[in-house]
C-alpha cells in the first residue's frame, strides 16, 4: 500500500522532475487596439476541453464573460487546473483592430493582431 502511494506520488511529480519545469501559476493577458468603441467582450476559462474540430471547437466546463476597456492588462490564476483560455469575439457593431499578447508565468506565449471583421482572437494553453 505504501509502495503504491509512493509510485502514485512519483507519477504526479515525475513530469516536473524530468522536464525540470514547475507547473504554471498564472496567465497574463494584454489587449490593445484602435477603433474600439466602448468595452469589448472577453471570455476566460481555466476549465475547458478542446474538440477534434480544432481550436475554435471548445467545450467550456466553466467560463467567465466580462466586458473590458482597451487597453486591458489582467492576470488570471492557472494554479489549480494548469490550463487557460482567452477568447475575444468581434464586436457586432464595428470592426476595430485588436492585438492580444498572452504571457504564461511571465514568458510570452502568444501574440496575435487583426481587424475584427467577424473573427476572433483566441489562445488556449493546457499543460500535460
Amino acid at each position: 500500500m505504501i509502495l503504491a502511494g509512493g509510485l502514485a506520488l512519483l507519477g504526479l511529480v515525475g513530469c516536473d522532475l524530468i522536464t525540470g519545469t514547475d507547473p504554471p501559476q498564472e496567465a497574463r493577458v494584454e489587449l490593445t487596439g484602435s477603433g474600439v468603441e466602448g468595452p469589448i467582450m472577453m471570455i476566460t476559462s481555466s476549465s475547458f476541453l478542446v474538440g477534434a474540430a480544432g481550436p475554435e471547437d471548445v467545450f467550456f466546463r466553466q467560463a467567465d464573460t466580462t466586458f473590458v476597456n482597451i487597453p486591458f492588462d489582467g492576470t488570471f490564476s492557472m494554479r489549480e487546473t494548469q490550463q487557460f483560455l482567452v477568447r475575444v469575439p468581434s464586436p457586432e457593431d464595428h470592426d476595430p483592430r485588436l492585438a492580444i499578447r498572452v504571457f504564461i508565468d511571465g514568458d510570452l506565449s502568444h501574440t496575435q493582431e487583426q481587424v475584427m471583421d467577424g473573427g476572433l482572437l483566441q489562445f488556449h494553453y493546457t499543460r500535460f
